[in-house]
């Protein structure tokens, strides 16, 4: 690759504190404050919190990309919960990537089996999910890994695995930068609380260690390239609490809810995430080490939005399972308050699995809502299907079902809410539910409480609904003891998994 006069020049000042210079030269773009110090912190930890809107993921991108071009053979991973969540940064640089100044840098980019950028200088962008506890990363070396929102990861053993991966030397023997960053909304996970003490100077924390962790955080009104009222439109619709997180950034402080968050995490399952990743983008190693992109299997879904999360969760039909459906209808889309929530549960023995999740677009009708219903109807045949049937919800009943041919079995909000809401949370002490990370359900979860007038509450409703109908289930389906599954026990059986996928392959 021939570097012009004036590329060597942009380079030379990237490297000596020109971020601001490089970006506006090749990328017509210039960092906000938070975006600059991120990009220069010698930290080997940085923990970056950020609103909606504040551009945390696009300052990431734009320093991965920077360093890719300036840094020879400079490796960087961007992973997440998700592979869809990953990938939003490789989004934010295709833009730039394609452009006329960069293009001629480019050695390759590809989308499967994950996204990948390569210069002509060695450097390589990976967008990844982690898998279950970073299982899908483990051999590997970088100079940089994020973390992105990783405020829903609630193992801090994921992350000490990707400490590990941050090590060793580059081809020309210079030693790699080693850092890692968390770039997240501000969540109620345990650790990231610590680690973010840890680089705050006013946060009081006995092992306060501003050499080794840096804290920044960035809200909607630090970004300038947004107008007030594009800002408005944002948080049009968000509660008090909402804006605190979301906008501002600031750990949320929930108080006292109807389900503590011990019981959330008990029943929250992030191997199923891990599951999903297998089913709807498999990689296979070949014979000789490279990574391709496998078959999808298609009984298996997983949509997202950005910054709302999971809106389709669709796993495999099996024949010899027991299914139940509630719902609670609505026309609204996510994540506002009388959206439509379709759930499938596997209740063949305890604890409860959730194999479907739809928090549908309304748009202003019902007809997503039943066509949401009459699909997991049809494809999971369900023993049991239950809806709200107060108020406007009564006249779909009435009109809807009858007309369609479809029996179901009405739940009555006005008269049974509290029995519902005890019916849940039994389930939630007992540990007889698992569900895989979904945001907008942990969300609702952590945030329900009496009187919910003003609460975006439908996928707890539709979970009340579901609670109060498994105490009709048949007498016959055996009900096992619920053992809590501690990490090792999830680990191994990860493990155990991969294995079986493995000589199944062979076969």
């Amino acid at each position: 690759m021939i570097l012009t006069s004036d590329d060597k020049l942009m380079f030379a000042l990237a490297l000596q504190g020109g971020y601001i210079q490089f970006s506006k030269y090749y990328f017509d773009w210039e960092p906000l404050p938070n975006q600059f110090v991120d990009h220069y912190a010698p930290q080997p930890n940085v923990i970056h919190l950020g609103g909606v809107g504040s551009g945390k993921t696009m300052g990431r991108a734009m320093s991965f990309l920077t360093n890719a071009l300036t840094i020879p053979h400079y490796l960087a991973l961007n992973t997440s919960v998700s592979s869809f969540q990953a990938k939003l940064l490789f989004d934010k640089l295709m833009p730039y990537v394609q452009d006329s100044k960069i293009e001629r840098f480019i050695k390759d980019v590809r989308t499967r089996p994950y996204p990948v950028i390569e210069t002509h200088f060695g450097s390589k962008i990976a967008c990844m999910t982690a898998g279950f506890q970073a299982t899908l990363i483990r051999g590997s070396e970088w100079d940089e890994i994020n973390g992105d929102e990783f405020g829903y990861e609630r193992y801090e053993e994921t992350i000490f695995a990707l400490r590990g991966r941050l090590r060793g030397k580059r081809p020309d023997n210079t030693y790699r930068k080693a850092q890692l960053r968390i770039t997240t909304t501000p969540t109620e996970v345990e650790w990231l609380r610590r680690w973010w003490d840890r680089g705050d100077k006013e946060s009081g924390a006995e092992d306060l260690d501003p050499k080794r962790y840096l804290s920044l955080r960035s809200t909607l009104f630090d970004n300038t390239h947004i107008p007030p009222w594009q800002r408005e439109e944002i948080m049009a619709g968000y509660t008090e609490e909402m804006v605190q997180q979301e906008i501002l950034a600031e750990f949320p402080e929930w108080g006292n809810t109807e389900i503590p968050l011990k019981f959330i995490d008990a029943c929250e399952d992030l191997w199923l995430n891990h599951r999903m990743e297998e089913l709807t983008n498999p990689i296979v190693v070949t014979e000789h080490g490279e990574e391709v992109a496998g078959t999808s299997h298609k009984g298996a879904i997983a949509s997202e939005l950005p910054r709302v999360g999971v809106v389709k969760w669709e796993m495999p039909y099996d024949a010899q399972r027991v299914y139940l459906l509630a719902s609670d209808p609505g026309t609204a889309s996510p994540p506002k308050r009388n959206t439509p929530v379709v759930m499938v549960w596997d209740v063949t023995e305890m604890p409860y699995t959730l194999v479907y999740f739809d928090w549908a677009s309304g748009n202003g009708s019902y007809f997503p809502w039943l066509a949401s219903f009459k699909y997991a109807l049809e494809k999971y045949r369900p023993i049991l299907r239950g809806i709200d049937a107060t108020g406007t919800q009564k006249a779909i009943d009435e009109l809807v079902f009858e007309r369609e041919g479809i029996s179901i079995d009405s739940v009555n909000f006005a008269s049974d809410k509290t029995g519902m809401l005890n019916a849940l949370k039994l389930l939630f002490q007992n540990h007889e539910l698992r569900y895989p990370y979904i945001k907008g359900l942990r969300h609702q979860l952590r945030t329900y409480k009496l009187p919910d007038k003003d609460l975006t509450q439908d996928i707890v409703s539709a979970m009340m609904v579901f609670a109060w109908l498994t105490r009709y289930l048949p007498s016959t389906l055996e009900k096992k003891p619920v053992k809590v599954q501690t990490a090792a026990m999830k680990q191994r059986r990860l493990l155990r998994s991969k294995r079986l996928d493995t000589r199944s392959r062979r076969r």
